[in-house]
């Protein structure tokens, strides 16, 4: 199975080629130096470096000398282990992952919170998403998750240990579609309303209209006044102040009042 399933050297020009075609950032993961060595003449942005080689210093230390973007899977990894990982990384760019390495994770045992306790030891954190569905991957992004990782599949049902945890296109789509709108929604945070939005007042807000005929020096009062929408005249806001007063000009039924 592995040696069907294994990149083969001849794949890798064609695989650069394709990403560079569609605007894709190419990475990989590299579990030995062979491989590593392997990548000499490819270009590519990001290496992966897998759970199972959290421990291997050997080949972290010469990922290192590689000078690309480093993302490390932290599962089954203890906090020790993580921070010694870090230490060789320290003043890189690299990115930690958190991962439960349970295929498939199932959701009480996801423990989201530890990825914001890996903050602390790198420039940007992301999860590695083993679990059935898009659920625990939206939510590591709303807890500040900067990289996703999931495994992509075209049909969920095929054999194999991987496809039920995976993506299909659909639930790909669904992620990235909630990343990208992810900061749009977020905002600004500015607290009052926007050009468009208050443009909106007129059609929206509502105005003081006279109710009945309304003669000069007449007394306003709830029944010959009514509120009421649109927002072109005499805010409602306005409605308890002018009752009991009396009107200095004769008003039609629907006219707006002015003071």
């Amino acid at each position: 199975m592995w040696e069907r399933l294994r990149i083969k050297k001849n794949w890798l020009k064609k695989i650069e080629m394709i990403c560079k075609k569609n605007k894709i950032d190419l990475g990989f993961s590299v579990f030995d130096l062979k491989s590593l060595k392997q990548l000499e003449h490819i270009e590519y942005k990001f290496i992966k470096i897998a759970s199972s080689d959290i421990t291997d210093l050997n080949l972290m230390n010469q990922i290192k000398k590689r000078n690309k973007w480093t993302i490390i899977s932290t599962g089954m990894a203890s906090e020790y282990e993580v921070i010694k990982a870090s230490k060789i990384f320290k003043n890189k760019n690299f990115s930690l992952l958190h991962c439960v390495s349970v295929y498939p994770t199932p959701i009480k045992s996801i423990n989201l919170k530890r990825m914001l306790k890996l903050k602390k030891y790198c420039s940007s954190v992301g999860f590695s998403d083993h679990s059935i569905g898009v659920t625990a991957s939206i939510m590591a992004i709303n807890l500040g998750a900067k990289i996703i990782e999931k495994h992509f599949t075209n049909n969920k049902y095929q054999d194999g240990p991987d496809h039920l945890g995976s993506l299909d296109p659909l639930d790909l789509k669904c992620i990235t579609d909630y990343r990208n709108n992810f900061n749009k929604v977020l905002g600004d945070g500015f607290f009052n309303p926007k050009k468009k939005e208050i443009a909106m007042r007129k059609f929206s807000r509502k105005s003081i209209f006279a109710y009945k005929k309304i003669k000069k020096h007449q007394n306003f009062n709830y029944n010959n006044v009514i509120v009421r929408r649109p927002g072109i005249g005499l805010g409602a806001e306005y409605i308890t102040k002018i009752i009991g007063k009396k009107s200095k000009y004769n008003f039609n039924v629907g006219e707006k009042i002015k003071l």
